[in-house]
């Protein structure tokens, strides 16, 4: 049986309450407005950054750890894995990511022209053909956060970062109960950083990005 390659990815908005400069409180109404204008604008920022994001090849190298907790009948495993991750992707039908697990063992995958390719070294490479991405069992990070998106999240502005040198516009995200995840891009939509923490029917995962260098054009 062919084993899929793992998939691979908290806020609450507080109402805030503002003061005069001479001590008297606003009226609540004027600060939910405040606090909805800004939930807005923290939305169309991430929204802008992801956009770029999925309209921008790139070739970028990451450290990447991924965690999951599954709990069925009476077994429960934790699972931590730390790799070096390559993602190169021309457009959401057109990708390769590499995983680098130890010195010794290499995986390779590839989405071209709807078509799916999982290739693992040992000591020899060996490869198998999956129907479509979904089979293959892998997706770019994107594809994850847009349906997140459709959840209808709590958008939230961060204090940006520089991560690998490139300063950075972050933003976290959160489904109330389910999905908590912050993510970072560039100016020109590179994803920096990612961050996903999800529970769902006892099953956990834990995936954590972040850039090893500046993005590269990809080829």
């Amino acid at each position: 049986e062919k084993m899929k390659p793992a998939s691979c990815f908290a806020f609450v908005l507080g109402a805030v309450l503002l003061t005069q400069g001479s001590g008297q409180q606003k009226p609540a109404s004027e600060a939910l407005g405040n606090a909805t204008q800004a939930g807005q604008d923290a939305s169309g920022q991430f929204q802008k950054s992801l956009d770029l994001y999925l309209a921008s090849p790139f070739s970028i190298a990451y450290d990447m750890k991924s965690q999951s907790i599954s709990k069925a009948a009476y077994v429960s495993s934790n699972v931590t894995i730390h790799v070096n991750a390559t993602f190169y992707s021309k457009d959401p039908d057109a990708y390769r990511i590499d995983l680098a697990l130890s010195k010794n063992m290499e995986i390779r995958m590839y989405l071209l022209n709807g078509t799916g390719y999982s290739c693992t070294k040992v000591t020899d490479w060996s490869c198998q053909q999956y129907g479509d991405s979904a089979s293959l069992g892998v997706s770019l990070p994107g594809q994850s956060i847009k349906a997140d998106l459709a959840q209808h999240p709590e958008i939230k502005s961060l204090a940006p970062r520089t991560i690998a040198g490139v300063a950075a516009s972050c933003h976290s995200l959160e489904i109330p109960g389910t999905v908590s995840s912050e993510y970072c891009f560039a100016s020109d939509g590179a994803l920096l950083y990612a961050h996903r923490f999800s529970s769902i029917g006892g099953n956990m995962t834990n995936l954590t990005m972040e850039a090893l260098s500046a993005p590269a054009p990809a080829t």
